[in-house]
């Protein structure tokens, strides 16, 4: 099985990109699996699962997110076969980074541990396309959708990414709004190639 993870802040390509890879293997004829991370979003039509349990709480958020992975982890990719290519559009990355920062909990250190060391032990992408979208394009995209933007927030995203993914270049291929589609595609060709 050859994972490619898509990574990236919430409309800075990924789902784009992430076609456009498929279409490729499609074409191709190579035997290929799109798994989209189901992304919890606070700004749910239904924000509670129960009276108790709200989506709204950033720590619901981060223990769903990881429950999210451990899924596709063990449901989504155990049964696949060698010869698979699995796009995954958010993977373990995602998982690291949108981790929040919750300082006024006592049991914040041991959530965080746990979730770290399930986006470390994963299985590891052999390849991961990360869309470094400027900020400002993002902003207005998120704005055309009419979804919430908060740019020092989403500039912190982008700053965790990049330093995470910045000590995996081994893996890491970083995509712009200018990268045409033909040197994405000759990217993947040529990782391919190795597998």
């Amino acid at each position: 099985m050859y994972l490619i993870s898509i990574e990236g802040a919430d409309s800075s390509g990924k789902t784009t990109v992430a076609k456009l890879v498929l279409e490729y293997l499609k074409e191709n004829h190579i035997r290929s699996v799109y798994i989209h991370e189901g992304e919890v979003r606070p700004n749910a039509e239904t924000p509670f699962l129960s009276e108790f349990f709200s989506l709204k709480d950033p720590w619901v958020r981060d223990l769903l997110y990881t429950a999210l992975t451990i899924s596709t982890i063990q449901r989504g990719l155990a049964p696949l076969s060698d010869d698979t290519v699995v796009i995954l559009d958010r993977y373990v990355d995602s998982l690291a980074v949108y981790l929040d920062e919750h300082t006024d909990y006592e049991m914040a250190e041991y959530v965080r541990e746990f979730v770290t060391s399930i986006a470390w032990d994963a299985p590891t992408p052999l390849l991961t396309l990360f869309c470094n979208t400027p900020l400002e394009e993002i902003g207005r995209r998120r704005k055309a959708l009419g979804a919430h933007f908060d740019p020092v927030y989403e500039a912190e995203i982008i700053q965790r990414f990049k330093s995470r993914l910045g000590r995996l270049q081994t893996r890491v291929v970083v995509i712009h709004p200018s990268t045409s589609p033909v040197d994405i595609l000759n990217t993947v060709r040529c990782r391919l190639k190795l597998f």
